[in-house]
């Protein structure tokens, strides 16, 4: 039972770590405005993120199947948890805690760079289209040039923008 967590906890770590990595080619993509790539990089972002989940409901299914064979209450917290563990396995869970909890932080700050940095680049690709065309600021044109009521579409730009 502690073994099956632990693998667990490790094989979510070893997926954040990989997360973690596809964010930031995901990042380097934008960057280098290399669409094809980071279509590639969210893909494959998704499909880990499906396995992290799955991962994640096991672990927690995981810690409440041996919460109750420890006879633990259902309030009970990991820590207090792996408190009852031997001196070796505490501290062996303990850095498997640690280092979930940091792989989290990691993710959740690599999402938010990444983010912020399409925010600032769809935000100058905006202005650079207002500032050459201000005469067409807050209308769309059809194929043939007249001007169409705006409507919640999307606008689609030359990929080498």
């Amino acid at each position: 039972m502690i073994e099956t967590l632990r693998n667990v906890l490790e094989e979510e770590i070893g997926l954040m770590t990989h997360i973690a990595k596809l964010q930031d080619q995901a990042l380097r993509c934008v960057e280098l405005k290399n669409w094809p790539d980071l279509e590639h990089a969210l893909d494959s972002l998704q499909n880990v993120s499906i396995q992290l989940e799955t991962l994640d409901t096991e672990r927690e299914r995981q810690v409440d199947k041996l919460r109750s064979d420890l006879g633990g209450a259902e309030n009970e917290s990991f820590l207090e948890l792996v408190s009852r563990f031997s001196q070796e396995e505490q501290t062996h869970f303990l850095k498997l805690y640690r280092s979930v909890r940091v792989q989290a932080i990691r993710l959740k700050a690599g999402a938010g760079r990444l983010g912020y940095f399409v925010r600032v680049l769809s935000d100058s690709v905006r202005e650079s289209v207002e500032e050459l065309l201000p005469h067409r600021k807050g209308n769309l044109y059809s194929r043939s040039g007249r001007s169409n009521a705006l409507r919640e579409e999307a606008v689609v730009f030359d990929q080498e923008l």
